[in-house]
């Protein structure tokens, strides 16, 4: 057989990711419908209002390897931005959701953007589908899960997971003043320090 050009294949959009829960193998055009990643492997990514988020395993969760720089809820509703720190002192009276980004310098978008509680807490979900803010309990087994003894979840009397240097393993090699003996971002995670407002 000979192809003349007579046939041609019909279009197909659909997820075309096998990584993600909507994949459709006869979808032969990426429609922008993968969202629900299956698998959490090394080089995976999410996207989510127009940016490509790393992704990591760690213990059964799969998380953002970076911070979240999202100016919009899951369902596409912008979130508000204030640059003014005394505005943004007073969204507390308003309980206004908002974010910014560091010292207001765009630059500063690598680290991510900042959040307030009113963000963060919104219904609308600020994660993409399917993802959510991680809760105390996320946190207790992420701990567990790169070497925390359960024993220790609970302390109060000093600063968990220090003696078994978790918060080294988390934080990325870029931007933290090393401790001597300490092995940096050995899981992936690579935190990042974004400052505050």
């Amino acid at each position: 057989n000979i192809n003349d050009g007579s046939c041609s294949t019909p279009s197909i959009p659909g997820c075309t990711n096998p990584g993600f829960a909507e994949y459709n193998m006869a979808a032969n055009v990426d429609d922008g419908s993968c969202e629900n990643l299956v698998n959490c492997d090394s080089g995976d990514v999410v996207t989510f209002d127009g940016y490509d988020y790393a992704v990591v395993a760690m213990g059964d969760d799969c998380w953002f390897a970076e911070n979240l720089r999202t100016s919009h809820y899951a369902n596409g509703d912008s979130i508000f931005e204030i640059q003014d720190p005394i505005e943004w002192a007073n969204t507390e009276s308003g309980e206004t959701p908002a974010w910014c980004v560091f010292d207001n310098d765009e630059v500063n978008l690598i680290w991510g953007r900042i959040y307030n509680w009113y963000a963060v807490d919104d219904s609308r979900n600020i994660c993409p589908t399917g993802w959510h803010v991680p809760s105390d309990e996320d946190w207790l087994q992420l701990e567990i899960s790169i070497g925390m003894p359960a024993q220790d979840l609970y302390l109060m009397e000093a600063w968990r997971g220090d003696d078994f240097h978790i918060g080294s393993v988390l934080k990325s090699t870029d931007g933290w003043t090393p401790w001597p003996g300490y092995d940096y971002n050995t899981t992936g995670f690579n935190a990042q320090r974004v400052g505050g407002r």
